[in-house]
């Protein structure tokens, strides 16, 4: 359907369900001396609605209109069977935006309740509930060259408060298209972390940026550079300058195979040490394989390690892996997907500490009406 707003605007509303049920042998993360298990049944309703044209990039003849809106609202209904406990998670994101051939300029909303024991399987250092608002704007001062600037306000709110904190994050960068398959930049982030409890951080980043396509089925993007971070609070430390960086690549190995890769360092204010500053290096790969226009399967690997400034060291490998039905062969059309999964994480702290290690076994369905 279409409905006018600066001529005819695209307009489209999809609805769907993804009920999940899923066993985990460790439901908190504990010490696997203290780990319990548990079944879950988890169920979310999706709404989506898209008004305009909110594909990325510049104008292009198909698209109908310059400004775009769009709204996600996917609440979970999440119950431990054993126990009978059941609580209700919201996520909702919102955007609207103007895109035209020169520049882009959007605004963005996100609310996410995150929590340990969801099928998501994440790490404590996920385990929050999140608030974020974002300005973006994007400007081609020639068909080579391009500005990008972002700010967004971050609140954080952890599950027993001692971490709570907003961050306030600035990004500018300048972007040239050098040749055909490589774009080169440079930029700089700023943020500053104010923790509800007292204290807080502020840092600088210099960073260096790339992007390289050599052939239509590999695609690589880097950015490295240094970082400078001070410290306010009853207990403030020296100035922490170290360097930061990220490499990914996505790559097509054939028409049924698609590989990925990713590898970073950074320094992060920790959730689990209220608020600590731990520097994070982490490496992951995936592989997704179509093994007929219905069938697929892929497997995913991460190993991460994080050094605290307060002498601590941990380290958490994860796994994945999935066997999986969609409904019709073109997977941005589906109308509905099945997901059998398999994932394990373990965090082991170094020193006299306790490995925790939680295996997962589930199946998602997901169908759009």
């Amino acid at each position: 359907m279409t409905w006018g707003l600066a001529g005819d605007v695209a307009a489209q509303l999809s609805v769907g369900l993804q009920p999940e049920l899923f066993y985990t042998d460790n439901i908190k993360y504990a010490a696997n001396s203290a780990a319990v298990g548990a079944t879950v049944f988890e169920l979310t309703p999706i709404i989506r609605l898209d008004i305009g044209d909110p594909q990325e990039g510049v104008m292009s003849a198909g698209k109908l209109s310059k400004y775009y809106a769009g709204l996600l609202y996917v609440p979970t209904v999440r119950q431990l069977l054993e126990e009978g406990e059941q609580k209700i998670l919201q996520h909702f994101f919102g955007e609207v935006g103007r895109l035209t051939d020169i520049s882009r300029i959007s605004l963005r909303l996100d609310y996410d309740e995150r929590i340990l024991a969801s099928s998501d399987n994440t790490s404590l250092e996920d385990n929050y509930t999140l608030l974020e608002s974002s300005g973006l704007f994007d400007y081609h001062f020639t068909p080579k060259t391009m500005l990008h600037s972002r700010v967004t306000y971050r609140g954080i709110t952890v599950e027993d408060g001692t971490a709570d904190r907003t961050l306030w994050i600035g990004e500018a960068g300048l972007e040239w298209v050098a040749t055909a398959k490589t774009t080169l930049g440079m930029g700089t982030e700023w943020g500053v972390i104010d923790f509800t409890g007292g204290g807080g951080q502020s840092y600088q980043q210099a960073l260096m940026m790339s992007r390289w396509k050599p052939t239509a089925k590999l695609n690589v993007s880097a950015r490295a550079g240094m970082e400078w971070r001070e410290f306010t609070g009853t207990a403030p430390h020296d100035m922490k300058i170290s360097p930061v960086g990220a490499v990914a690549m996505q790559w097509l190995a054939t028409e049924k195979t698609r590989i990925s890769a990713r590898l970073r360092t950074g320094n992060e204010a920790s959730v689990v040490q209220q608020g600590a500053l731990f520097r994070e290096y982490s490496i992951g790969a995936e592989v997704v394989h179509d093994f007929s226009d219905q069938w697929y399967g892929s497997g995913a690997a991460q190993f991460v390690r994080r050094n605290f400034n307060t002498s601590q060291r941990e380290t958490e490998p994860s796994t994945r892996l999935v066997l999986g039905y969609r409904e019709s062969p073109d997977r941005t059309m589906s109308q509905m997907n099945v997901e059998l999964y398999f994932q394990w994480r373990q965090r082991q702290r170094h020193g006299n500490f306790e490995a925790a290690d939680r295996s997962q076994i589930g199946i998602q369905v997901t169908k759009f009406f």
